[in-house]
C-alpha cells in the first residue's frame, strides 16, 4: 500500500501537527507501508527515500514574505496535481484546515482516489467552517478559504479526530463522512532530566494570539516568589520580550529545538498551558512522558482530570492556586508525574496507534 501525506515537514521547532504527521509516517514505513510526503515548505531531498523510509516531493507556494497571490496558488495547484501524479498513492492524507484541504480533496475526487483529512484542532470542526481560516491568501481575503476547506472535508473518505469530543462534533456536522477517533502518538523521550532546584514553572508555545502567551506573564506577576520560564517564537515574540523586562522572576528564552524542549520539560516542576484552543497538545504528552504535572486551561476529553496528570483550571486565579498547590506538595507532583508516564505508555503507544492508521488507510483504499 502506498500512502502520501500532504503537509509541511516539521522544520519549525514547535510544529506539533507536522511532528505528529512525521512520527506517524515513520511508524507506517517501519510497518511496510510505502510512505511519501508532498511538502509545501521546501526540501533538499526531493524524490529521495530517506533513512526512515519516506520519499519527499515538493509543491511549494512562493511567498517572499508578502503572502501568496493568485498566480502563486494557480502554480501550487498545478504543482500539487503533478506531484500527486508522480506519487500515484492509494490514499492521500492531508492535515490541518486550509485551502490545501479543498484542493487535495478535489484532485482526489477527479482521480478517484480516497482522501483522508487529519484534524489538528477543535477549530477544524467548529470555527474554521464559518469563515475563520487565517492564511493571508487571496481566497482568504475574499472569504473563500473556509468554503474551500468545508468542500474538502465534506467529500473526504474519512476524517481523523484526535479526541472523542472533536469526533462527536465532526459527526454532527458531517454525518455521511466516516469519522475515526485516533489519539496522537507519544514521541520517545531520549533521556530523563533531573528536576531543577530551585524549581521553576515552564511554558512552551507558539507565540500567537490564540495561545495567549501573555497570560504566562500575568501568572508570573502574581507569583513573584516563583521562577517562570517561557520558550517559543511567533508573531507575539516582541510583545513578550517587552513585557518581561521588569518581571524579575520571568525568563523568556525564545525558540528551542524539540530536544531542548524535552530537556526543559524534564527539569520543570510544573508545566502551564495558557492556550484557549487545542486539538490534543503535544506538550501534554511530552510532559506526561517526562513525569511533569500539567496545569492547563484546556483539557482534551478531560484526560488531565480523569488520569490525574495535573490540574484543569478556568481562570488566572485558579491557575495561580494550582501552581502554588503543586509547588508546595512534592508528593503530589511525583504521583502525577508517575501517572503521566503510565498514561502515555498505555494510551498513546506509537505502534498501537500506527496500526490504527494503517487499518484506516487499508479500509478506505479498499472502498476507493
Amino acid at each position: 500500500m502506498r500512502v502520501c501525506f500532504i503537509i509541511n515537514l516539521p522544520k519549525q521547532a514547535l510544529g506539533g501537527a507536522e511532528r505528529q504527521a512525521l512520527g506517524i509516517a515513520q511508524i507506517l514505513a517501519k510497518r511496510g507501508v510505502d510512505m511519501h510526503f508532498i511538502t509545501m515548505s521546501g526540501t533538499d531531498s526531493r524524490g529521495v527515500r530517506s533513512e526512515d523510509g519516506i520519499v519527499v516531493h515538493e509543491a511549494g507556494v512562493a511567498r517572499d514574505g508578502r503572502g501568496a497571490n493568485f498566480v502563486d496558488y494557480a502554480r501550487f495547484t498545478t504543482n500539487l496535481y503533478h506531484a500527486m501524479d508522480e506519487v500515484d498513492a492509494d490514499v492521500y492524507y492531508q492535515r490541518s484546515a486550509s485551502i490545501v484541504t479543498g484542493l487535495t480533496s478535489l484532485i482526489c475526487r477527479i482521480k478517484g482516489i480516497p482522501f483522508v483529512f487529519g484534524s489538528s484542532s477543535i477549530w477544524n470542526a467548529t470555527i474554521n467552517l464559518k469563515g475563520r481560516i487565517y492564511e493571508n491568501s487571496p481566497l482568504d481575503r475574499i472569504g473563500l478559504s473556509s468554503a474551500a476547506y468545508k468542500f474538502g472535508i465534506s467529500r473526504a473518505s474519512a476524517i481523523v479526530a484526535q479526541t472523542e469530543e472533536i469526533a462527536r462534533i465532526f459527526a454532527i456536522n458531517f454525518p455521511r463522512v466516516r469519522i475515526s477517533h485516533i489519539p496522537p502518538i507519544s514521541h520517545p523521550i531520549a533521556t530523563k532530566s533531573p528536576k531543577s532546584s530551585p524549581p521553576f514553572v515552564l511554558s512552551i508555545s507558539r507565540l500567537i494570539w490564540y495561545r495567549r502567551p501573555e497570560l504566562v506573564l500575568s501568572v508570573a506577576k502574581i507569583l513573584p516568589e516563583v521562577n517562570f520560564v517561557l520558550a517559543g517564537y511567533g508573531p507575539m515574540s516582541k510583545l513578550i520580550e517587552d513585557g518581561c523586562r521588569n518581571i524579575y522572576n520571568f525568563s523568556y528564552i525564545g525558540r528551542v529545538t524539540p530536544e531542548e524542549a524535552e530537556e526543559l520539560m524534564g527539569k520543570a516542576a510544573v508545566y502551564i498551558n495558557t492556550s484557549g484552543v487545542e486539538g490534543f497538545p503535544n506538550t501534554l504528552l511530552e510532559c506526561a512522558s517526562t513525569g511533569t504535572p500539567y496545569v492547563s486551561f484546556y483539557d482534551p476529553d478531560e484526560v488531565i482530570c480523569r488520569y490525574s496528570l495535573g490540574l484543569h483550571v478556568h481562570s488566572l486565579t485558579e491557575m495561580r492556586s494550582a501552581v502554588v498547590r503543586l509547588l508546595s506538595d512534592p508528593e503530589a507532583r511525583r504521583r502525577m508525574g508517575q501517572n503521566g508516564i503510565e498514561y502515555v505508555k498505555n494510551l498513546h503507544d506509537p505502534e498501537k496507534i500506527g496500526g490504527m492508521y494503517e487499518q484506516l488507510f487499508k479500509d478506505v483504499s479498499t472502498l476507493g
